[in-house]
């Protein structure tokens, strides 16, 4: 398990340590939420190449996380167009980018209330409350 997937799920255990005889249901959700983002990391893991589209669910799974730790809702936005079916990313790579734009937006006081995420031509963009990064996409087997 990398460092960062580690970070995020001590953060998690954390949150669900500090709120679980007050919120039993919520932190059985959390936990849920923890052992799906440690399993899809875990199943990703060798591949230095994953579909966006699993790495999209890898990004959803991280922002439950993430609202659990600082408990509010955070929108996952996403416009993809035509050519996401066939678009793969390096691992963690969009992940670690939209971790990115939290903690800038968080250090410039911007309250996080939404993730957008698209297709620009050859790169992924991410948005968070002002804070920006992409992403190129991976090159097709064959290129």
């Amino acid at each position: 398990m990398t460092n960062d997937v580690a970070h995020t799920v001590n953060n998690a255990l954390a949150a669900v340590s500090a709120r679980l005889e007050e919120r039993p249901g919520w932190a059985r959700q959390v936990l849920s939420d923890v052992g799906e983002f440690v399993d899809r990391a875990a199943r990703t893991s060798r591949r230095p190449v994953v579909s966006l589209g699993e790495e999209l669910e890898h990004v959803a799974c991280f922002l439950r996380l993430e609202e659990a730790r600082y408990e509010h809702a955070i929108a996952l936005h996403v416009d993809l167009g035509a050519s996401a079916p066939s678009a793969s990313v390096r691992l963690d790579e969009l992940r670690a980018a939209v971790a990115s734009c939290l903690r800038r937006a968080r250090v410039a006081g911007q309250p996080v209330g939404e993730v957008r995420i698209g297709i620009e031509g050859p790169t992924v963009s991410v948005a968070v409350e002002g804070a920006r990064a992409t992403v190129r996409l991976a090159p097709e087997e064959g290129e």
